[in-house]
């Protein structure tokens, strides 16, 4: 049977050692190597999948067109930003006041205390004039996370660059970014929903919107 509660586990598959994860937004169950045992071991078999209660394109897609905006007005300097996601309404709203230092080549912030029933969902950094990509930091960072970290890169252009993973149980997943972004100009992001897709346009002025209608089925969150 599935984890019905937060928390993580190690599950024994006829093809080697699987990882599973259950957290009030996401369920995942990954192989926790990309190479399957050579021994047939004597244990059932398991199927890959990650499912969501988060409609994390849209909110990235409305959370990212903001960003890469302030992102802009920081350069040459490095910016981040957090968003978390609350339980029984599904609100996502951005936190404030985290971060405290930057650079071109690095930021640091502090992760927030969050009330009950909130949990962090989306970790975005930027990198400034250079492509996006995960460093040794990175990676440290987002070891003991469970949230889907984003870094974009060439902030300076109209074609920034983004990367994706989810981050679970030490585990990092890269995501697709293909058509995440409908626009990154600034005439986008003064008026997104003239620019982006009809559920952007439920957003309201504090960068929170309902996602109610995206959680009443599991979405399977697609990986290369």
């Amino acid at each position: 049977t599935s984890l019905r509660a937060p928390g993580r586990r190690l599950l024994l598959a006829q093809d080697g050692l699987w990882l599973e994860a259950w957290a009030p937004w996401c369920h995942v169950v990954h192989p926790v190597s990309d190479e399957p045992s050579q021994m047939r071991l004597p244990y059932g078999t398991l199927k890959s999948e990650i499912l969501l209660a988060i409609d994390w394109r849209r909110d990235l897609q409305f959370a990212l067109q903001t960003f890469i905006e302030r992102a802009r007005s920081v350069l040459p300097d490095e910016c981040s930003e957090l968003w978390a996601w609350r339980e029984g309404n599904e609100t996502v709203e951005r936190i404030t006041d985290h971060q405290e230092a930057a650079s071109p080549a690095s930021v640091r912030y502090r992760r927030p205390e969050l009330a009950p029933g909130w949990h962090l969902v989306y970790d975005i950094h930027s990198h400034g004039h250079h492509g996006a990509g995960w460093s040794g930091t990175d990676d440290v960072d987002d070891a003991g996370d469970t949230k889907i970290a984003v870094v974009v890169g060439h902030v300076d252009t109209n074609r920034p660059s983004i990367m994706m993973r989810l981050c679970i149980g030490g585990m990092l997943l890269p995501l697709m970014t293909a058509r995440l972004i409908c626009s990154t100009t600034s005439s986008a992001v003064a008026a997104p929903a003239a620019r982006c897709s009809p559920a952007l346009r439920a957003c309201t002025s504090r960068c929170a919107h309902s996602a109610a209608r995206a959680c009443t089925s599991p979405r399977r969150i697609p990986t290369p």
